[in-house]
């Protein structure tokens, strides 16, 4: 539960940043990197691979910021890479799915109620931040 809160307060914290700068500092990403690997403590191969399939699920935002020409923020896939170890590969690919439907949405909203246009472009982490948020809940529930 420590590991999820940990990784929480860093997405909101960039969060803020995405949403006044429209940047993530590295060092915020950093410290979420380190933070997720001490807390997440892998004593074994096994938590080794859960660690590295996990970056692997985020890192694969990668080449999408490359292709896209920073349509889609390199500190977005950074912090999908800090997620992926977090929660792990599979439950990351979900997470990465809602996020972009959400946030497409949301952009699409806006522009019907002409409150924005197609180039505008919004912050992720907002989204990231709260769809993380809402799967950390939803477990601890269960």
């Amino acid at each position: 539960m420590y590991l999820m809160i940990f990784v929480c307060l860093i997405m909101l914290a960039a969060a803020v940043f995405d949403i006044a700068k429209r940047r993530i500092p590295i060092l915020l990403i950093v410290v979420g990197f380190l933070g997720v690997c001490i807390l997440k403590r892998p004593l074994s191969v096994d938590d080794g691979y859960e660690l590295l399939f996990g970056a692997a699920s985020g890192a694969i935002l990668v080449p999408v910021c490359i292709l896209s020409r920073g349509r889609v923020g390199m500190g977005d896939a950074l912090l999908f890479i800090v997620t992926g170890m977090a929660i792990g590969a599979i439950a990351n690919l979900v997470l990465m799915w809602a996020v972009f439907l959400i946030a497409g949405l949301f952009g699409t909203v806006r522009v019907l109620l002409k409150k924005g246009s197609m180039k505008d472009e919004l912050p992720l982490v907002p989204f990231l931040f709260v769809g993380l948020l809402i799967q950390t809940l939803s477990e601890a529930a269960l």
